[in-house]
């Protein structure tokens, strides 16, 4: 080639990924905001569910501010405001004093990957009688759809890395600046195939992630990812999508990076005193009359908080 420009030769996408993967660096954590949307499949208008969610998320850590007031709405008791953690692979959710004024001071509720597993909790709404039984869209919220945005942008390029298309969307504008925009789809398949090249943490987060996944009924998932080319966070993704296909509902993850850092998150998770476990959250009974009952997005495990007049 006579000219340097014909000397550089364009990245294939999948190289594009793995180069915007390994600007990431190994320790590296970004600061984020991000909306959630779940509905129902081939309805998204009925029985729709949104969150929004800001914080910090590395490899093996993150630690977030999760709004939903529409999940809360039907739920006496519960906050439209949580704050999470993340660490390794247990989630430790602060779902307010409520909550702990009924289980002794226990605020937090810890989930593992199992936790995240949404199953049948409605019967076929006899106004869309072609719809078959469905999940509340909700529990993509606090499942799958949290999940994803806890993994953080370096678990989602690695796993764009082993799809087996990556397609390059062309230069969009992305957040204020010119971004290359590549999109693959996934299965859980390709999700464990990307933890079995991982090592420490961030493997056993991603064969978490394929857990989740796979056990939740998923068809595809599509991920999007815009790379900046110019700016502070140029060769870093700006924006990434996650729009999964889980059979009984559809949940769409917009995620919005807006500085990237050296260090890693460090999380210090709730010690035991302040815990409990979705199998705890079984044991708390309520009769209905002296406290309001409540289904909390974990597994469809049933909870009780105290009613406004014992605060």
């Amino acid at each position: 080639m006579s000219t340097a420009g014909e000397a550089k030769k364009a990245l294939t996408p999948r190289a594009a990924v793995a180069k915007a993967l390994h600007a990431l660096g190994p320790d590296g954590s970004a600061r984020f905001t991000a909306t959630m949307e779940s509905g129902i499949a081939g309805n998204q208008n009925k029985a729709g569910h949104a969150a929004h969610a800001s914080g910090t998320v590395g490899r093996t850590a993150a630690s977030l501010s999760l709004a939903s007031p529409d999940i809360a709405s039907g739920t006496e008791g519960l906050t439209s405001t949580y704050r999470v953690l993340q660490a390794g692979t247990s989630t430790y959710l602060d779902l307010g004093s409520r909550f702990a004024a009924a289980t002794g001071g226990k605020r937090w509720v810890k989930a593992g990957p199992a936790d995240f597993v949404a199953e049948p909790t409605s019967t076929t709404d006899p106004a869309y009688p072609m719809l078959p039984e469905q999940t509340d869209p909700g529990e993509g919220l606090l499942g799958p759809g949290l999940v994803g945005i806890t993994e953080g942008p370096a678990t989602q390029l690695a796993i764009m890395g082993v799809a087996q298309q990556v397609r390059s969307m062309g230069a969009e504008n992305a957040d204020g600046v010119v971004a290359d925009h590549y999109q693959a789809d996934v299965k859980a398949d390709d999700v464990a195939k990307a933890a079995a090249a991982m090592h420490g943490a961030a493997a056993a987060r991603t064969k978490a992630l394929a857990s989740v996944l796979g056990r939740s009924d998923l068809r595809t998932e599509t991920i999007d990812v815009w790379v900046a080319r110019t700016g502070p966070r140029a060769g870093r993704p700006v924006r990434l999508d996650l729009t999964m296909d889980l059979t009984r509902f559809i949940t769409t993850d917009s995620i919005h990076y807006s500085a990237y850092r050296a260090k890693p998150v460090h999380v210090s998770p709730p010690g035991a005193a302040q815990t409990m476990t979705t199998k705890d959250i079984e044991a708390v009974q309520g009769d209905g009359d002296s406290v309001a009952s409540a289904s909390y997005a974990i597994s469809g495990h049933d909870f009780t908080v105290p009613p406004a007049a014992s605060r």
